[in-house]
């Protein structure tokens, strides 16, 4: 508490010490602290608390302070009380309140907020619709975050990049990938240049779609305006081509970028694509036009080949080829350059990615191996990470190695992942290990407990009733729960 209460008076009776203190508070995610404060220099007496219903910069900083914390429920808490001290409101506490709720994934409460700000005298200003049209991603309500746009050109008759962006955004979100590339087009003829963050959302968008041939000509329009690709927008193509079933050309993207990179390796502002003709000679292969326009710029001062969110993507392209050894060669030499942080996301798909590529080619070892780097790493593993290793070894008739892997991997933390249940089973039925079989859907039915999609038996019993016919006579024990 770095205000004694015998100091309160005095700071209470200058509101711009007072606002100032509550919101050093929040700067240093102190939000408690700037409550106190503000309820303490309420509850002191009117004629030494000249703020009260004038001055409401000490509710917009403690709304602030709140914000900078993802405390949304007492930024609205604020926001009301405001309302009903007849405190002086602006947009400023709107968007504020508005950007907390965004933030923390409550998009209908900002878009209660804004609808609260449109029923007000307030109008709100662009930076508003753009909060609200982010709000709207959250939810993935694309068709009012179009409606919201051709609202927003209205405030002042300038399109402005920002709004652009999110609404692609959105629509990237919502899989409306048709609907981002016409925005997108949309917006030379408006004055609006697009930037990378624009050129971003519509890669997801064409990612997201598994459109490749689109999130291939989106690199050809960058080249066309002389926008550099970042890491993101190409780890996006990369996997656009993987899902869409032209893997060959995400690997050879990844090579060529790869190869550029490195031979640019001395010089760091230069851009792999200027750099080699390794880029050219890919576009001219698989129909990029204008590759050779792209200019000289930074991928962030990595090397693209030694990013790991590149490697997994071009590790979802070998695995979706099955070139499974490529995988293996890909992971030792990003593990050789000792990058990556233990435990990171990036790191852990990567491996995922590699495990895929060897389950896809039946090679159960090679997937176990994967899976143990990926342990051995301390990467943020999921059941999911755990099923390509599990479905090369139940497909390889190695039942055994696929029962021990859905024993040590993590739970399902939403209670609803069924799948590696059902390899598993799958297997252990096809091998007619009746035993096992009845122990894993009394786990299972343990595990799934609390579902979303009917609780655990309901699941077990549509998972008992695929299994193959492979183990005979049904288990007792395992007909007794289905009829449970």
């Amino acid at each position: 508490w770095r205000h004694p209460p015998k100091a309160l008076p005095a700071l209470a009776s200058e509101p711009s010490r007072l606002v100032a203190s509550i919101a050093a508070a929040g700067r240093r995610q102190r939000w408690p602290e700037a409550l106190a404060l503000l309820a303490a220099a309420e509850r002191l007496p009117q004629v030494q608390h000249p703020m009260r219903g004038r001055d409401s910069g000490p509710h917009q900083a403690a709304i602030e302070a709140c914000a900078r914390a993802r405390q949304w429920q007492r930024s609205l808490a604020l926001l009301n009380q405001m309302f009903d001290q007849t405190l002086r409101t602006d947009i400023i506490a709107f968007t504020t309140a508005m950007s907390s709720c965004e933030r923390s994934h409550v998009w209908e409460r900002a878009l209660d907020v804004f609808a609260t700000l449109c029923a007000s005298r307030l109008a709100p200003d662009w930076f508003v619709y753009n909060t609200a049209i982010s709000a709207c991603g959250k939810g993935e309500h694309w068709t009012l975050a179009l409606h919201l746009l051709s609202r927003a050109c209205g405030v002042d008759g300038v399109w402005k990049t920002e709004l652009f962006n999110s609404t692609i955004s959105t629509c990237a979100k919502a899989r409306q990938w048709p609907r981002a590339l016409e925005l997108l087009a949309r917006m030379p003829p408006e004055r609006v240049a697009p930037d990378h963050v624009t050129f971003g959302a519509a890669m997801e968008a064409c990612e997201r779609a598994e459109n490749s041939e689109q999130a291939l000509q989106l690199l050809s329009t960058m080249a066309l305006r002389r926008l550099h690709p970042n890491t993101v927008v190409l780890c996006s193509a990369i996997s656009a081509c993987a899902k869409d079933s032209r893997w060959q050309h995400g690997v050879a993207l990844f090579d060529a970028l790869r190869s550029a990179s490195s031979s640019s390796s001395s010089a760091p502002s230069s851009s792999p694509f200027s750099s080699s003709g390794a880029f050219v000679a890919f576009s001219a292969r698989v129909g990029v036009a204008g590759a050779s326009q792209l200019p000289t710029g930074s991928l962030g001062g990595d090397a693209f080949g030694a990013n790991p969110i590149a490697c997994g993507a071009a590790a979802s392209a070998l695995a979706a080829g099955a070139l499974w050894r490529e995988a293996l060669r890909l992971l030792g030499e990003f593990r050789g350059l000792g990058l990556g942080t233990a435990g990171s996301m990036p790191a852990a798909i990567l491996l995922t990615s590699v495990s895929h590529a060897c389950a896809r080619a039946f090679e159960w070892r090679a997937a176990l191996w994967a899976l143990g780097s990926a342990v051995s790493r301390q990467a943020e593993l999921d059941t999911g990470s755990y099923l390509p290793a599990m479905t090369a070894c139940a497909d390889s008739h190695e039942w055994a190695w696929a029962l021990w892997l859905l024993q040590v991997a993590p739970r399902p933390r939403h209670g609803s992942h069924t799948m590696p249940y059902l390899v598993v089973l799958r297997a252990l039925a096809s091998a007619r290990q009746t035993t096992h079989v009845t122990q894993a859907m009394r786990a299972a039915a343990s595990d799934l407990e609390g579902s979303s999609e009917g609780g655990g038996k309901a699941l077990v019993a549509a998972m008992y009733r695929g299994l193959p016919n492979a183990a005979g006579q049904a288990p007792a024990a395992a007909a007794r729960d289905e009829r449970e």
